[in-house]
């Protein structure tokens, strides 16, 4: 994505789209003025998109507000470039039907991306037109291979990482994992052919180009006239080769070096499972979920979740957290299991929320249940809406506090709570614990229930944005 400058400035870079976007309703659909109008808007997209996955926490007054900006130019850019073309129907100047190819599979990369950053679904038949314009490109290169030879290889490409970047579940992803794919994706689709005949000796997905699907897995190795194919085994090995990389503990260069090992992981064995030439291994659920019907408030953020068991172990009646307190805000649950739930949620009331934030619930009919959970993914819906799927980290968490072996005595202990072993999912004793207070396996001072023990920690488990989770020995000390 383009780069956040020093001269980036927001509200400049909205209103200039939004005039890009009036000169697109009102001006006249001619390829000249098109184009001209894509190239003034072209940085102030970059911009506008490189904020928006930087942002961790905007107001969803502004988001929105973010998000339709983007959206509605990119819109109109499409709708735009699709009058050119109808009106260039029997002109025989194949170098600029061929550009407004590329302009448009470009703009509907972007708005592919622009969906995915927001978790929402793609429009409807938006493959199919995808798919139909690259045809024509095709179509375009083959009759006039001199008129296309410079644009070719970046409309493959682009089309290629839109089919690549939507074959995988995102819904898990933090908007940056999404971004850090989708750029990396882009370097690996450059050498990557896409074949009108299938070989199943090294291919693995395909495309057909009367769908209203993407990417697809082959299930049987047929050529067909309207499919396109293309192998996976140059990214498959650089997925083993980043995946050697952090298990020598160096984050690969596709992530911001602020990336937890145990996030980096996560991603690459997801990909790696997704793009499997063995089997398909995209992660299911473990157990099966019940539908139910419940309200539940959520409190979030490391320090407020050690609160609030704090609380609940006390018996105080005193909730941490503003929301407890509106029961507009209440979350939804529609299905549980043992280790997991799904809810709705208001996400103008939630700004927080987003895949690997801590949380924990207060039920409103079950106030004694106990609940520690992250959030796994998120699916927008209609307006302020969103689908969240929680894994529960445990439901007999215990509130700690922790020093450091080398700190000064007399230093403030920092809260933290103790997950005991879970033998069902092959899990160890381990401590959450804020991500400034971790020191790799670093010996704590741990107080638990009044009693004081030795923390030794052990493999890093988790790590989020201000959390981590990490195993751990626990050993009482005698008193």
């Amino acid at each position: 994505m383009g780069n956040t400058t020093n001269t980036f400035s927001l509200p400049d870079s909205l209103g200039l789209l939004r005039a890009e976007t009036s000169k697109l309703l009102t001006g006249p659909a001619l390829a000249e003025s098109v184009a001209a109008c894509e190239r003034e808007a072209r940085p102030h997209l970059h911009g506008l998109m490189s904020y928006f996955v930087a942002s961790d926490k905007l107001s969803f007054e502004l988001e929105d507000q973010l998000w339709l900006t983007v959206y509605r130019y990119l819109k109109y850019l499409i709708q735009q470039i699709d009058a050119v073309q109808k009106s260039a129907v029997g002109e025989s100047d194949s170098g600029h039907s061929a550009a407004s190819c590329s302009l448009k599979i470009e703009a509907m990369v972007t708005m592919a991306k622009w969906h995915y950053l927001r978790y929402r679904p793609l429009p409807r038949h938006f493959w199919r037109n995808m798919h139909a314009t690259y045809a024509q490109f095709e179509r375009l290169h083959e009759q006039n291979p001199a008129a296309t030879l410079t644009s070719s290889p970046a409309v493959k490409t682009r089309y290629l990482q839109a089919l690549l970047l939507d074959s995988i579940n995102r819904s898990n992803m933090q908007k940056r994992e999404i971004d850090h794919v989708d750029h990396w994706l882009h370097g690996c689709c450059q050498s990557i052919t896409l074949e009108r005949q299938c070989n199943e000796l090294k291919h693995l997905l395909f495309v057909d180009l009367t769908s209203e699907r993407s990417a697809q897995r082959i299930r049987e190795y047929e050529t067909l006239p309207n499919c396109r194919y293309w192998s996976m085994e140059s990214i498959i090995a650089q997925l083993v080769e980043m995946r050697i990389q952090v298990e020598q503990g160096v984050i690969p260069a596709i992530f911001s070096q602020d990336t937890g090992l145990p996030n980096a992981k996560r991603l690459l064995d997801q990909l790696s499972g997704e793009w499997s030439y063995q089997s398909y291994k995209r992660q299911r659920r473990t157990d099966e979920r019940e539908e139910v019907a419940k309200l539940a408030q959520a409190v979030h953020g490391i320090m407020n979740v050690c609160q609030h068991i704090k609380n609940n172990a006390y018996n105080l009646m005193a909730a941490p957290m503003q929301n407890l307190l509106r029961p507009e805000n209440s979350w939804r649950i529609e299905n549980e299991s043992k280790f997991g739930f799904g809810a709705q949620v208001n996400m103008g009331m939630n700004l927080w929320l987003k895949p690997g934030c801590l949380i924990s619930l207060d039920y409103e009919l079950n106030p004694d249940l106990i609940v520690v959970g992250v959030v796994r993914n998120i699916q927008q819906q209609q307006g302020a809406d969103c689908y969240a799927g929680i894994e529960v980290l445990s439901h007999m968490p215990s509130y700690v506090t922790l020093r450091a072996m080398d700190d000064n005595p007399i230093t403030t202990a920092s809260p933290a709570l103790y997950l005991p072993r879970d033998d069902e999912r092959h899990l160890p004793a381990s401590l959450v614990m804020a991500l400034h207070d971790y020191v790799a396996r670093g010996r704590y001072a741990l107080k638990m229930g009044g009693r004081s023990y030795r923390a030794q920690l052990g493999e890093l488990m988790e790590q989020q944005e201000d959390w981590v989770r990490v195993g751990a020995v626990i050993t009482q000390v005698q008193s």
